[in-house]
C-alpha cells in the first residue's frame, strides 16, 4: 500500500464534519483521495523520499503525513466547503486564511497565487500542505520538538511544547498506524 493510499484509509476512517453529512460518498472519496495525495506529495517532498540530489527537512516522512492529517482535522474538520475556501464570516480566521490547514498569506506571495490557493484542487492543497510541511519542519529546527513545533504552528511564533504534548503523542499513533498500513 502507498502513503497515500494508507492516508485515505485513515481520512475516510475520520468523521464527517456535520456540513458534509450530505456529501455524496463517490463526492467525499475523491476529495479525500485529493487530500491524500497532496499530503504524500508535500512529504516525499520534505524527507526526499524517492529523490536523488535532495536533502531532506524533515526526518520521517509517517510522522510528517500524520501530523498533516491532525492539524487538518484540527483546524477544518476535512470540512469541504473550508476546502474551497467558502468560509462564513466567523471562520477561516475571519477570512485570512484559505484552505483545510487554515493557511495565511505570505508577504512574498503575489495576488495570483494566493487567489490561487482558494481551491479545493489538486494543485492548491499540494501547495497548502508542502508550506504547512515546511512550516511544521522549521519548528522541529527552532523548538526541538514536534510538540513545540505545534506549539509554534498555533500562534505563529511560540515553541509552546507543554500544551500540545498530547497532540504529539496522538500524532505518533497515527504514525503508527500509517507505518503498519504502508508495510502491509
Amino acid at each position: 500500500m502507498t502513503l497515500a493510499e494508507a492516508l485515505l484509509v485513515v481520512l475516510t476512517a475520520m468523521p464527517r464534519h456535520v456540513s458534509d453529512r450530505d456529501e455524496p460518498t463517490e463526492q467525499r472519496l475523491v476529495r479525500l483521495d485529493t487530500i491524500a495525495n497532496s499530503i504524500e506529495s508535500a512529504v516525499n517532498e520534505a524527507t526526499c523520499f524517492d529523490r536523488e540530489a535532495c536533502k531532506p527537512i524533515y526526518h520521517d516522512r509517517f510522522e510528517l503525513a500524520a501530523t498533516l492529517v491532525k492539524l487538518g482535522w484540527v483546524e477544518s474538520a476535512f470540512a469541504s466547503r473550508i476546502h474551497r475556501s467558502e468560509c462564513r464570516r466567523h471562520e477561516c480566521d475571519n477570512g485570512k486564511a484559505v484552505g483545510i490547514w487554515q493557511t495565511h498569506r505570505l508577504r512574498a506571495w503575489s495576488d495570483e497565487t494566493w487567489a490561487a490557493l482558494h481551491s479545493d484542487g489538486l494543485a492548491a492543497t499540494v501547495f497548502t500542505a508542502t508550506h504547512v510541511a515546511r512550516l511544521i519542519a522549521g519548528g522541529v529546527g527552532q523548538c526541538g520538538s514536534l510538540a513545540g513545533s505545534l506549539g509554534r504552528f498555533n500562534t505563529g511564533f511560540m515553541c509552546d511544547a507543554q500544551r500540545f504534548e498530547l497532540m504529539a503523542k496522538s500524532i505518533q499513533s497515527t504514525s503508527a498506524r500509517l507505518r503498519i498500513l504502508v508495510a502491509d
